[in-house]
């Protein structure tokens, strides 16, 4: 997609990821799920440079509510663009500024 919106909310959660991530980050995962209209799942993760294996990450509470806003209007964009069925996605991230985002139905 394309649209200004959508690349504005990617932003914004690209933002929030980057804000979590431990010094020697070289890719950031995160998880989103829906499972229900007020519910929101998130899972952060990293891989470290020169690892092969993702580890989790810890961030406060207090960025948690800000961080999962972003995932939800991310998925408002996407379900507005033709995904109604959208139940969660998976956005990677590297340190060099690559991302992709993958949809589940």
């Amino acid at each position: 997609m394309s649209s200004p919106q959508y690349r504005a909310r990617l932003q914004a959660l690209a933002s929030f990821l980057v804000s979590v991530m431990p010094e020697d980050w070289a890719e950031a995962v995160l998880q989103a799920d829906f499972p229900s209209r007020i519910s929101t799942r998130l899972a952060v993760r990293y891989i470290p440079t020169g690892g092969a294996e993702e580890l989790g990450v810890d961030y406060d509470d207090d960025i948690l509510y800000d961080f999962a806003e972003a995932a939800e209007a991310v998925r408002a964009e996407l379900i507005s663009a033709g995904n109604p069925k959208c139940r969660g996605f998976l956005f990677r991230l590297t340190k060099d500024g690559r991302s992709s985002l993958d949809v589940d139905y």
